[in-house]
């Protein structure tokens, strides 16, 4: 499998579009063996990190062994100053075409014209 930094270039490359269409922010590579706070059966696939302003979302897109996408839309707030993740929604085993589609689903934001 390709190293961290090569998937979320791909992955970047592959939705430029929809994450401009629903004002991706913030963009972060996750690199493998990571691991998440509350999500650490994901810690070691690699992927793209990224802030959705509207719902105030963080989207986590990683990469399977299989070739397949899990998304995990979640939200990071401070509680007594330390940072706290919240997972919202765990949406696996989805391929390519259906990713910008599965985004959209879950925001409630446009990410085709």
């Amino acid at each position: 499998m390709a190293n961290s930094k090569e998937i979320a270039q791909t992955i970047l490359s592959q939705f430029c579009t929809a994450f401009m269409m629903i004002g991706a922010k913030k963009f972060a590579v996750i690199s493998e063996g990571a691991g998440f706070i509350d999500v650490p059966e994901f810690a070691h696939y690699g992927g793209l990190q990224l802030d959705i302003p509207k719902p105030s979302t963080r989207l986590l897109i990683l990469l399977t062994p299989m070739d397949t996408y899990t998304l995990v839309f979640g939200r990071v707030r401070r509680v007594k100053g330390v940072p706290t993740w919240t997972t919202k929604k765990i949406v696996e085993g989805i391929y390519v075409d259906r990713v910008a589609e599965t985004i959209s689903e879950q925001t409630g934001l446009y990410t085709k014209f």
